[in-house]
């Protein structure tokens, strides 16, 4: 996907053109993986329709961070307070079945639609009972009835259709945010849910704080031995 944002970014300078570069780089990914799909779906390669990826893209350009995020992925900004230590700036909206905003919407787009997710838990919240987030490339049987519209037998990997299809229920559309950069900005996070779901905004922060501080000591104690070695 870089490749196509790098193609599609060339000669854009305004945020508005930057923007439409960055949504046209997320469709032809989409549209790859669809038009991939159609062709090893029916001979035997179903989960081309039943996997999935989350994308969240950070771009900078004149002084100015654009932050593209598909799915449940998080990003964070972390920047330097008056104390010296380092502060979590939210930088991406959270793209999940879990989130109650997400739910709320499913369940107006899609009236009527009793299953539109279904909670084992309150964290384990799934569209259709099948995936968690909201927005995400690939996932194509929870977004074209074509994937669920098959005569298979589950013995070859196919899943049960999903009754009454009224999809797409997830999209790969990103959300985009513009930030303006400081001289305060230090660092960016990005991860997968993978890790924040252990960690939070403020932890990470922390952890970078304490990183730098070790960093700072050790450099200074190497240049305390290195005088040192100079005056002996």
């Amino acid at each position: 996907m870089h490749l196509y944002i790098d193609q599609e970014l060339k000669g854009a300078k305004t945020d508005k053109q930057i923007t439409a570069a960055i949504e046209r780089g997320f469709d032809r990914c989409e549209k790859e993986w669809l038009e991939m799909a159609k062709l090893a779906f029916p001979l035997g390669y179903p989960k081309t329709a039943y996997v999935g990826a989350c994308a969240l893209v950070a771009i900078v350009h004149d002084e100015k961070l654009f932050i593209a995020n598909a799915g449940d992925c998080k990003g964070v900004l972390l920047s330097k307070n008056d104390a010296g230590d380092l502060t979590a700036k939210k930088l991406s909206t959270t793209f999940n079945a879990n989130k109650d905003y997400e739910q709320e919407r499913l369940k107006n787009e899609h009236p009527g639609e009793a299953d539109i997710f279904h909670c084992y838990s309150k964290e384990s919240c799934y569209v259709k009972g099948g995936l968690q987030p909201t927005r995400s490339f690939g996932d194509l049987r929870i977004k074209h009835a074509e994937f669920n519209n098959h005569y298979k037998p589950p013995g070859e990997g196919y899943r049960k259709p999903i009754p009454n299809f009224k999809g797409p229920y997830v999209s790969h559309k990103p959300d985009i945010k513009v930030f303006e950069l400081g001289k305060d900005d230090q660092w960016l996070v990005l991860a997968s849910d993978g890790l924040w779901d252990h960690l939070g905004r403020e932890e990470s922060a922390a952890i970078a704080t304490k990183g730098l501080k070790d960093d700072l000591k050790k450099k200074q104690s190497n240049a305390n031995q290195v005088l040192m070695a100079l005056m002996n």
